[in-house]
């Protein structure tokens, strides 16, 4: 069995000229201090944008006199490392240790391969193939062939010629370090891409396309990865946004009626503002949920009763029962009328970005978003008792899984609510 080499690999900032950025150079260093190799990257960075500690760019940051992309330099400093490592790989591989011109020539010429290869159009042509294929057949929403379009472009700059014989081991978890260094995700956001990956890959392999099926045993295991904070309202803070007088701001009163209505029926908010009056019957309402394309049958309470009857004579086009605005004006409101309703108690989380842990606290109106509704009657249906088994009929939840963050959360809410009786 080859034994590894042992090597370093340092990314710097070199000044040669006091009116420009830096450049950014890769110093490669293995064996006794003698073997030292350096390679200008081509680019130039602001040093006040830049983390030594992460070898990385700042997210969201601009560099040069071309202003390119932190995401690019960082996107390229993983390559970078991704080349190293193979040419060690394959002098170990070899039982050669190499001297300063020989690996600087191999790393040189790895270098040069890849970024003179042209853009294999096979793995992306496979790819558009693989989202027709599958839009079509799970009947995706416009919503989730843009997260598949905003994928494949994480592929490209992560290695723009890609190959499929890129999809090994070494490659998968490259392209993990790209997601978590290169963009900044944190450990959850990283696990749901590789998600993607493996589901694309998966459909790839059936079609004969890959040359190696080591995604098949590729599970990184991230810190933090199973941590859900559900953010919901209670009763208490549902019941203050239910008496807040609207008679001021009529379109927060609108924004709060559909919000409430979420809260009271389970509905996503893209399905409340599908709801036409074709839909609703006199105790239930029906409708084909966009992101599923399940019909359910959800009935009605004295609260959801109450929010369409105030929107009977409103005429609102097309048939629909409520206004409608866009998701992201929607949550911007809700951030301003919860936090008008006094919701603010803090709430505490924790995430991850590999190893690093990172802390925050946060009023709970800077958190809700219209998301919340569903969740909050999600948890306050489980809080008053009712079976999951019900709560799914409503939701149309097919996974028991699903319920789970939820489940634990309602058992929190009914312990400190007995909890109350101490204090009697």
């Amino acid at each position: 069995m080859a034994t590894p080499i042992k090597y370093r690999v340092l990314f710097c900032l070199h000044r040669h000229d006091r009116e420009m950025d830096p450049q950014l150079q890769c110093r490669i260093k293995w064996g006794s201090s003698r073997f030292v190799v350096t390679v200008n990257t081509g680019y130039r960075v602001n040093p006040e944008r830049w983390d030594p500690e992460r070898q990385r760019c700042s997210p969201g940051s601009f560099h040069g006199a071309r202003r390119v992309p932190a995401a690019t330099i960082n996107a390229e400093i993983c390559r970078y490392l991704d080349v190293v490592e193979r040419v060690f790989a394959d002098f170990a591989s070899r039982d050669q240790f190499p001297s300063v011109p020989d690996l600087r020539a191999a790393v040189q010429a790895r270098l040069t391969y890849q970024s003179e290869l042209p853009a294999e159009e096979d793995v992306f042509a496979a790819f558009d193939r693989f989202c027709a294929e599958q839009g079509s057949k799970n009947a995706w929403t416009d919503g989730t062939y843009t997260k598949w379009r905003v994928f494949r472009r994480h592929l490209a700059t992560w290695r723009p010629g890609l190959r499929w014989s890129d999809f090994d081991e070494a490659g998968l978890t490259s392209f993990a370090t790209y997601l978590r260094e290169g963009r900044g995700h944190k450990n959850a956001t990283v696990k749901k891409l590789l998600s993607f990956l493996r589901w694309f890959l998966g459909w790839a392999d059936q079609k004969g396309l890959l040359s190696s099926t080591d995604y098949r045993v590729f599970h990184p295991k991230f810190k933090g990865q199973d941590q859900r904070q559900v953010i919901f309202l209670t009763w208490d803070e549902l019941m203050s946004l239910w008496d807040w007088d609207a008679s001021e701001r009529p379109l927060l009163g609108q924004v709060r009626d559909v919000f409430c209505f979420c809260c009271f029926s389970s509905l996503r908010y893209s399905d409340a503002m599908n709801l036409r009056w074709a839909d609703v019957g006199e105790s239930s309402f029906v409708i084909t949920s966009v992101k599923t394309a399940e019909p359910l049958e959800i009935q009605l309470n004295e609260w959801s009763r109450e929010l369409l009857w105030r929107y009977v004579d409103e005429g609102v086009p097309d048939d629909r029962v409520f206004p409608v605005i866009s998701n992201q004006i929607m949550n911007r409101y809700l951030h301003e009328l919860c936090r008008l309703c006094g919701i603010d108690s803090p709430v505490h989380l924790t995430w991850y970005r590999g190893s690093e842990r990172h802390d925050e606290v946060h009023p709970k109106w800077e958190l809700v978003t219209t998301h919340c509704g569903r969740r909050t009657f999600i948890c306050n249906a489980l809080a008053m008792g009712i079976s999951p088994t019900v709560v799914m009929q409503w939701t149309g939840h097919a996974d028991y899984k699903a319920m789970q963050p939820y489940i634990g959360v309602a058992q929190d809410t009914k312990a400190a609510a007995m909890a109350l009786f101490d204090q009697a």
